[in-house]
């Protein structure tokens, strides 16, 4: 449900966070709620801030029973470094308020509690985003990081099997204190959440890795340059293992030679990309040069192999 526009941006709540509103409601707990939304909304709309500074437009923030998050345009940022600043901008809000609140605390009235919650939920809504997992923006920080040593589906790869094993460790401990006091009932119901949201970027990592090869495309036509990195791969090896060595700020280009050593031709990253496309991930380079050397369509070339 759409609830305001702010700077061309939808903020919307999801459908889930309605059971939560209610039981809040009947316990009491809505002014506690209320102020969490708020923190929320203000945790994503610095996300979106900084991403506009990169042109990176926000479309929507979505506010969920454990979050929120703010789609943009793009799955992932233009670059690990961007990706790292924007991910750190929710968590800094965070801080500032806490700090702002102290600051000027004394000088204003709220209802009793409020004032000691607000810096409770800020502290705690920053540092738990900080942890490294996914989807949190701890765990987009680590992968940003790891994304220039082992490229982005290796590292997301990674931080998909690190976030079930907390998430389920986060369950297992939500279990435990659950039986000694109901109320800790929502540490599970946080697990549930957060490997639901990793099962999302399981599901989505080939086109994740797609994406970003072709945003990087777009990137290298309207700067006219980008950084270079060459690869020696042997004729028999497929577009599918050749991909999986692509990185995300380098444009790569591949050198094939035989098994005796010779060069028998050059593939550029563009190229590689299309023979997945045209034919499958599992056709060989050798095979794409002689599709290219032809002028063939690829899976043409392909289906008579």
């Amino acid at each position: 449900m759409n609830l305001f526009i702010i700077k061309g941006i939808k903020i919307k709540i999801n459908f889930l966070l309605f059971p939560f509103l209610f039981i809040s409601l009947l316990m009491g707990y809505l002014l506690e709620l209320t102020t969490i939304m708020i923190i929320i909304t203000i945790h994503e709309l610095s996300h979106s801030l900084i991403s506009s500074y990169y042109d990176i437009p926000v479309t929507e923030i979505e506010l969920f029973p454990f979050g929120g998050v703010a789609r943009t345009t793009y799955y992932l940022e233009k670059k690990p470094r961007e990706e790292t600043i924007i991910a750190l901008a929710g968590p800094l809000s965070n801080i500032v308020l806490f700090i702002l609140a102290k600051a000027i605390g004394k000088y204003i009235e709220s209802p009793i509690g409020i004032y000691e919650f607000f810096l409770y939920a800020n502290l705690s809504i920053g540092l738990f985003n900080l942890i490294p997992i996914l989807p949190l923006d701890g765990g987009r920080i680590l992968r940003s990081n790891l994304t220039t040593y082992f490229g982005i589906k290796k590292a997301t790869t990674v931080m998909i099997y690190l976030s079930k094993v907390c998430s389920m460790i986060l369950f297992l401990l939500g279990l435990w204190f659950s039986i000694k006091d109901i109320r800790y009932v929502y540490i599970i119901l946080l697990a549930i959440f957060i490997w639901m949201r990793v099962e999302q970027q399981d599901e989505m990592l080939d086109y994740i890795v797609m994406q970003e090869m072709i945003s990087k495309k777009v990137n290298l036509l309207q700067l006219g340059k980008m950084e270079a990195k060459y690869i020696v791969a042997l004729e028999f090896l497929t577009l599918k293992e050749i991909y999986h060595e692509f990185k995300v700020d380098k444009y790569y280009i591949v050198t094939v030679i035989n098994t005796k050593g010779e060069v028998i031709g050059q593939l550029t990253e563009s190229q590689v990309l299309q023979g997945m496309v045209e034919a499958t991930v599992n056709t060989s380079l050798e095979t794409l040069l002689v599709s290219l050397s032809k002028g063939k369509e690829l899976n043409k070339v392909f289906s008579n192999d």
